[in-house]
């Protein structure tokens, strides 16, 4: 048979693309019920900081091994949003690991920003990877598109997470855009009203780990690696 440690790399290769497979499809299930208007939103109100938290420890052991930090910049005073919890976690998670994707191994860092502006809570994540070109930037909200280059030279993915992260934010009300200088990093920044238009569930029935059909399962085991900086001069 194979020796031990060949043996151990194939199965790793296999977790992986099994895993990449069901990310996959999942991506392509939430596109469908997202166009089909057949998402059930779980509105519930809840203090913003701790889901930021939450969807940035699901990525600590990817960013620890692209030797990556993401600093959270959080606001002066705690934020309460009305929102359905498991979906902004969704958006979260989609564009942390978008900037994972872009950012290099040599130390680089991700800041990730939140604040109340005129009745909205402003979201902003930013990476000090490749950046996205100006061309690049009209497509990247669209079914299917891949950005044409990465810090491993090709797209990956399905090119369904930041549609389906535009989706999400549209369905709110709110809006999401990107700003970026090619060679410089990119932000990606998304509005929700403080005040949802959707209707709150029932505050007995607002568990914070509830999940809806098709959402993403996130790792919430604690990391001490989750970094903060009060200083949002950097964002």
């Amino acid at each position: 048979g194979l020796p031990v440690e060949q043996r151990k790399e194939f199965l790793q290769l296999i977790i992986r693309e099994s895993e990449r497979l069901t990310r996959l499809i999942n991506d392509v299930l939430d596109m469908e019920k997202t166009e089909s208007d057949s998402v059930e939103w779980l509105i519930s109100e809840f203090e913003v900081m701790p889901v930021i938290e939450e969807a940035t420890r699901s990525l600590q052991a990817l960013a620890a091994q692209k030797k990556v930090g993401i600093l959270l910049v959080p606001p002066e005073f705690p934020i309460m949003l009305q929102a359905d919890r498991d979906r902004l976690i969704q958006v979260l998670v989609n564009l942390l690991s978008n900037a994972l994707k872009f950012s290099d191994d040599t130390g680089s860092s991700i800041y990730v920003s939140v604040r109340k502006e005129e009745g909205n809570v402003l979201f902003c994540i930013r990476d000090e990877g490749v950046g996205i070109s100006e061309e690049e930037q009209k497509l990247i909200f669209e079914k299917f598109h891949q950005v044409a280059h990465t810090q491993k030279g090709r797209p990956t993915g399905s090119g369904l997470g930041l549609a389906i992260c535009q989706r999400i934010v549209a369905a709110h009300q709110g809006r999401i855009w990107v700003e970026s200088v090619l060679g410089k990093g990119a932000t990606f920044c998304f509005t929700l009203p403080i005040e949802s238009a959707l209707p709150l569930r029932n505050n007995d029935l607002a568990d914070p780990n509830s999940t809806l059909p098709l959402a993403t399962v996130f790792n919430r085991k604690k990391h001490s690696s989750l970094h903060k900086t009060p200083n949002p001069a950097s964002s």
